[in-house]
């Protein structure tokens, strides 16, 4: 009886890593290219975004005539600002940057609106009292006057302080 000779490496059929080696670089190809649309998809987002803010940079407080006519539009349609009139402070506190809410001071009196002037306080500053408290989301102005009181909540760093010397100043007035 014969003996068996065992095959050669180059006799024996592929194995199954054999067949799987050029799946391996298909599959790390596809690894790659989803790193680098990954990457390229973040970059465009991110320059998305700085085109975005530095197209509408945040005001902080500012006097009415740097307000440009479409932040004062929305007030003027509810009536909550006549047409002609034109703030003497205005202070921007929507996240968006877009007038949605804020305060401002015309005439004599603080009218604080959200939600697009959907709710609003009006406080009469002649006699009020405005005093600052340092929250924990930023700096909060509290206004009270004869006829009610009203908050501006200020991001952090902005010129909450100028805003109650003003608010005071205004109140001495009579």
């Amino acid at each position: 009886m014969s003996e068996k000779v065992p095959p050669t490496d180059e006799e024996k059929p592929p194995g199954f890593l054999s067949q799987l080696s050029s799946a391996g670089v298909a599959m790390y190809a596809l690894l790659v290219l989803s790193f680098a649309a990954a990457g390229i998809l973040c970059a465009m987002g991110s320059m998305f975004a700085m085109i975005k803010g530095a197209a509408t940079p945040h005001l902080g407080l500012v006097s009415g005539a740097q307000v440009e006519p479409w932040r004062l539009a929305e007030l003027r349609r509810l009536e909550l600002l006549g047409g002609a009139v034109s703030p003497d402070l205005y202070y921007d506190n929507s996240r968006n940057n877009n007038g949605a809410s804020g305060c401002l001071v015309t005439k004599g009196r603080l009218l604080n609106w959200s939600g697009n002037g959907a709710s609003h306080t009006e406080v009469a500053l002649p006699g009020s009292t405005a005093v600052l408290e340092n929250a924990r989301g930023g700096p909060v102005v509290h206004i009270k006057g004869p006829n009610g009181s009203a908050e501006c909540a200020f991001f952090p760093g902005e010129d909450a302080q100028r805003f109650v010397d003003m608010l005071q100043a205004e109140a001495r007035r009579k």
